[in-house]
């Protein structure tokens, strides 16, 4: 199920990224190398929106990986309690 997510704009002209829901188990690797298990609950070509346990910090470097894609390099764009937001800082295949 695709939504459009209000928060975010995609293209600078106003327009918002599409934002796929999904319960997508994955793993994030801090920049110390400490790793927590999340689960991806919605995905766009810019980012996602993750839940956690509450130890990622708004503003650090970190490593996603989903599936059997390739890790992907992201910015904890925001924290707040057991959800997260990544910006990718690199193109993304997830999956």
């Amino acid at each position: 199920m695709a939504e459009r997510d209000p928060g975010m704009t995609g293209n600078g002209s106003g327009a918002r990224s599409v934002r796929i829901d999904l319960a997508q188990p994955g793993m994030v690797t801090d920049s110390d190398g400490g790793r927590v298990a999340v689960i991806v609950r919605d995905l766009s070509k810019d980012g996602c929106r993750l839940s956690t346990d509450g130890s990622l910090i708004e503003g650090e470097q970190v490593m996603l990986a989903v599936g059997k894609g390739q890790p992907v390099p992201a910015l904890v764009a925001w924290a707040l309690g057991d959800d997260a937001g990544l910006h990718f800082t690199a193109p993304a295949a997830i999956g």
